[in-house]
């Protein structure tokens, strides 16, 4: 940023300086109108990151890389633009698609676990997985609804493998002491839902998809 009193200071003696002059009110409607310029081509630098664009710019990004807006929101778009450019990389193994995932979520990779159901004894299907234990508050701080990612995981696995269902794990816990009240973060939330755990939940994909990807 440019300083007004810095530049003032800078004039040579011929000069009278003192703020309220022509020369000094000149100086700072030049500095003003400078620091004007630059921050809006700081903004359109750091617009060029996809975790800062906004607005019409995050749409144009989206567009370069083929994902439409539909009706979300730009920290959902974001996200899709995100796992449109992992999925542009993907190469259909589970450990790819769970490092997409991750990626798209933005959580570790070890908090994701895939099982193709040919190897669950109680109904084996060759062509198709199931998402196990993925902790819900991964779902609440990416601004996704269990929805909406049951159908992001589906355009992520490879053609023609069905998503069977998806294990969203909470934190809730009961308590550990019999007929005494205990107060903890994962137990049941006071009124104004302050703190306390989160429900667990099993998501099976329907045929109706929200998501412009």
């Amino acid at each position: 940023m440019i300083s007004f009193i810095d530049t003032f200071r800078k004039l040579t003696d011929v000069f009278t300086k003192n703020p309220d002059s022509l020369i000094g009110k000149f100086i700072l409607l030049i500095t003003e109108k400078t620091n004007e310029v630059r921050l809006t081509f700081e903004k359109i630098e750091s617009w060029r990151d996809i975790q800062q664009a906004k607005g019409t710019t995050l749409d144009l990004i989206g567009k370069g890389w083929g994902q439409e807006r539909g009706n979300v929101s730009d920290e959902v778009l974001r996200l899709l633009i995100m796992a449109r450019i992992a999925r542009n990389n993907s190469n259909g193994t589970f450990n790819n698609m769970i490092e997409v995932l991750a990626r798209t979520l933005n959580t570790n990779p070890s908090t994701i676990k895939m099982r193709a159901l040919y190897e669950v004894a109680e109904g084996k299907k060759a062509a198709a997985l199931r998402i196990e234990g993925l902790p819900i508050k991964a779902l609440n701080d990416a601004g996704l609804s269990t929805q909406q990612f049951a159908f992001l995981v589906q355009r992520v696995a490879p053609a023609g493998v069905k998503v069977e269902s998806i294990s969203l794990q909470g934190t809730f816990r009961m308590s550990r002491i019999k007929n005494q009240v205990e107060t903890s973060a994962q137990g049941f939330a006071p009124v104004d839902q302050s703190r306390g755990g989160t429900l667990s939940a099993i998501y099976e994909p329907s045929e109706e998809n929200d998501l412009p990807i």
